[in-house]
């Protein structure tokens, strides 16, 4: 008899059989990982505004080391929120890369280790995070980590009986990555992403559960 969770992914795959793998090749993984960073608490939008900025004024990531100001960097980035920490996050990313000799574009050190090591080594650096972390090793490495977002948080606890109450979404990560640990993940995760922009919406918006392929087992739509 299958479990919720296994029910859940079911449903999913069912209905978004559109989608294809086709994943994020438009950035180089260390540029895709400074544009996490800058992603974090902002919008899409906001966040591909900083870093066109930043890649302007910073053409070459050596330069901006060199120069090593966070203040100055700031000024570059400040459209997407954030950006004193933020600027500090991407300076001290980079300079730990540069100390461990992985400094490249490539980041190739990823392709030799195991996707638990790479997540350890990545979310080792102060101002990445899981969530981060496990989207570079998915959209830059084809890896199956499962990042877990604002939207598919809000889903998972929508659904009721497979996030435990009280789970942060660093928790869970580790929860709901062994149900995803194949090749569905990325469909997975793309999929609750548009669901949770289109679909299920968060506050102060109302769900559109009647429209919503998960509301048979959904604790939020049934009440």
């Amino acid at each position: 008899m299958q479990n919720k969770s296994e029910i859940l992914i079911d449903l999913i795959v069912q209905n978004n059989a559109n989608i294809t793998e086709s994943r994020n090749s438009s950035h180089k993984p260390l540029d895709l990982l400074i544009l996490l960073i800058l992603n974090q608490s902002t919008s899409d939008v906001l966040a591909d505004k900083a870093f066109e900025q930043l890649k302007k004024d910073y053409p070459n990531y050596e330069d901006l080391l060199q120069e090593n100001n966070a203040f100055k960097l700031k000024k570059s980035i400040q459209v997407c929120g954030l950006s004193e920490s933020k600027a500090r996050y991407i300076l001290n990313a980079l300079n730990y890369l540069k100390q461990k000799n992985w400094l490249e574009e490539n980041l190739s050190f990823i392709d030799n280790l195991s996707d638990e090591k790479a997540l350890k080594e990545l979310t080792s650096i102060k101002g990445v995070g899981i969530k981060s972390a496990s989207c570079l090793l998915m959209f830059s490495f084809g890896r199956n980590t499962f990042p877990i977002d604002t939207h598919l948080f809000r889903i998972f606890q929508r659904i009721g009986d497979i996030l435990p109450a009280k789970t942060t979404p660093k928790a869970a990560h580790k929860i709901l990555q062994p149900y995803l640990k194949s090749d569905l993940a990325f469909i997975v995760h793309v999929s609750l992403i548009d669901l949770g922009r289109n679909i299920c919406l968060g506050a102060p918006k109302k769900p559109l559960c009647q429209k919503c392929y998960l509301q048979t087992i959904c604790e939020s739509a049934l009440v």
